[in-house]
């Protein structure tokens, strides 16, 4: 199988400005490349996706380039936005910029160029002559996402975002060899703004290879973009984002859509590789087979087996009632989307007091009724004396209450 009805199969394009020069630009080892925005300080959970094509690509045989927005971001890409961006400070773009760039270098497998590079010695008057006097008025505001913005406003900067984009891939066409570009489908109109400006200047003739592709958005049957959980994105940094988190927002994806994810997310597993897991997935799906192999691999993708190991030892500990094998800080992240309560640790504490302050129960009598029933563990330990003191250690952060089997209350200590 060639590899565009490969990546078609795995329902990864969206669109493909010419296949036949698409193939041609493989047969000739040409460049590919990737934009990332650096607008945060790390990459997400969605940004997966146009690495792992990335990596896709180069196994194929095409030369692979990502190429960080230090230069475009302090613009910020209008496509997909119904209001203008808030303007980052060059200092902070820079910062991200550069964590960026070790993720892309561990990541990517390709060469990493920040297009600030284009641009900050970049002469504005010969800017306008050589490339703007390429492109026309009409052209942009045919664009759907700048005719979207015209009723509500748009300023020239954002207006002009599209050509700047467009010039990355001319400067990378003439300077790497570049011949295609490949981004989400947002970047649809960017792209093409892109082909356009390289065949006014060069001719079609000249530009055999030339071509553009996008990939599908990532969305759950909810119709929500793909990456985000309750609390956020899902960051690449394990500063802001446990493994653990990530882990468990794949575990708890539906059955239908796992498959969707595996076959985009897993391009070093061939489609008959991976239909053997799919139809044990499908044959037993409380098992949940599926789920626990992707949520495996993207863990020790991102991060490390060692990261993996320490996600299964959090798992193991909540569902084997070992909460004591964890430090408050792996709890913190166990627990992250719970309620909690905030207490003084300072205050002496009566168990049923406590119980009350945490919200466990409505009253004490309800309170007292589930302690003679053993249904309270404070900290893995059952309750049997609602009149006993409470102890918090000096450094405890926090205390897991669990009624029953599966309910639980986190007080976290101030103070």
């Amino acid at each position: 199988m060639d590899f565009i009805s490969e990546l078609k199969k795995r329902n990864i394009i969206k669109q493909i400005s010419n296949e036949e020069k698409l193939a041609l630009a493989l047969k000739n080892q040409k460049g590919v490349y990737v934009g990332f925005d650096p607008s945060g300080e790390s990459l997400h959970l969605g940004n997966l996706i146009p690495i792992i094509v990335l990596r896709y690509l180069k196994k194929v045989g095409f030369k692979t380039y990502a190429i960080l927005g230090g230069a475009t971001g302090l613009i910020g890409d209008p496509s997909g936005k119904t209001s203008e961006r808030k303007v980052q400070d060059y200092e902070k773009i820079t910062a991200n910029a550069n964590k960026i760039k070790v993720q892309l270098e561990r990541y990517t497998q390709a060469k990493i160029i920040n297009n600030i590079d284009f641009y900050q010695n970049m002469n504005l008057l010969n800017f306008l002559r050589d490339t703007g006097k390429l492109i026309n008025i009409g052209y942009l505001l045919d664009k759907e996402f700048i005719r979207s913005r015209i009723e509500n406003g748009i300023s020239y900067a954002e207006f002009s975002y599209n050509i700047i984009q467009g010039h990355d891939f001319l400067h990378l066409y003439e300077q790497y060899d570049v011949q295609v570009q490949c981004g989400g489908s947002d970047q649809w109109g960017n792209i093409t703004t892109g082909i356009d400006l390289i065949k006014r200047k060069y001719g079609e003739e000249k530009t055999p290879y030339l071509c553009g592709l996008t990939f599908n958005l990532l969305l759950n049957l909810n119709g929500h973009k793909f990456g985000k959980s309750e609390q956020g994105a899902l960051y690449l940094d394990e500063n802001l984002t446990h493994p653990y988190l990530i882990w468990q927002y794949i575990y708890n994806q539906d059955d239908q859509f796992i498959i969707d994810l595996i076959h985009r997310y897993v391009l070093d597993q061939s489609l008959e590789q991976l239909q053997e897991l799919i139809e044990a997935h499908l044959a037993n799906k409380k098992t949940r087979i599926a789920q626990k192999f992707l949520a495996d691999y993207l863990v020790k993708f991102i991060h490390s087996q060692e990261h993996l190991d320490t996600v299964h030892k959090m798992n193991k500990a909540l569902f084997d009632n070992q909460l004591d094998q964890l430090s408050d800080q792996e709890k913190l992240v166990v627990f992250a989307s719970f309620d909690k309560v905030e207490l003084d640790r300072n205050q002496s504490f009566m168990v049923i007091d406590f119980l009350l302050q945490a919200k466990v129960a409505d009253s004490k009598r309800i309170l007292r009724e589930l302690i003679a029933q053993g249904s309270i563990q404070i900290d893995d330990l059952k309750i049997t004396d609602p009149q006993a003191q409470l102890n918090v250690r000096k450094d405890q952060q926090l205390t897991v209450i669990k009624k029953g089997k599966k309910n639980y209350f986190i007080v976290v200590w101030k103070g």
